[in-house]
């Protein structure tokens, strides 16, 4: 009788199939500035460029960027000559960097929010990281 449950149970299995095993829930957004090649959470590089960056990623995603700056979305590509506050590469929906160049005056701090929805065979999560940009000083800070 045991090895008939064991065949039944198997063969409920095989034709049922098991669920997906995926590491999604672990996910978390960090910074990088200018060239440094790692993820940093402090840097006084003088470069205000910052690229945001989601790490203990397993599979594939789509990716929601949001940056606001102040409360205030940036939508500006840097390459459009608009000035202030702009996107210069990634923020796609395929895309696993952003790339921000946040406006602060000389003598001020500013602070940008990156917002990513992170996607997953339907499932979807929404992680953040602030940078904040201080003139003064010429240091970023990110957490």
């Amino acid at each position: 009788m045991r090895k008939l449950w064991t065949l039944a149970l198997a063969l409920g299995l095989f034709v049922l199939g098991t669920p997906a095993a995926h590491a999604f829930g672990a996910e978390v957004l960090g910074c990088q500035f200018g060239s440094a090649s790692s993820w940093t959470a402090n840097s006084c590089s003088g470069s205000y460029g910052v690229t945001f960056s989601p790490s203990n990623l397993s599979g594939a995603y789509t990716y929601g960027w949001t940056i606001t700056q102040n409360g205030n979305p940036i939508t500006n590509s840097c390459s459009s000559g608009a000035g202030g506050a702009c996107l210069s590469s990634g923020c796609t929906a395929t895309s696993s960097t952003c790339t921000v160049y946040p406006q602060a005056s000389l003598y001020s701090t500013e602070t940008a929010v990156a917002t990513l929805v992170l996607t997953q065979s339907g499932q979807s999560r929404t992680i953040q990281a602030t940078a904040t940009v201080d003139r003064v000083r010429a240091c970023i800070n990110c957490t």
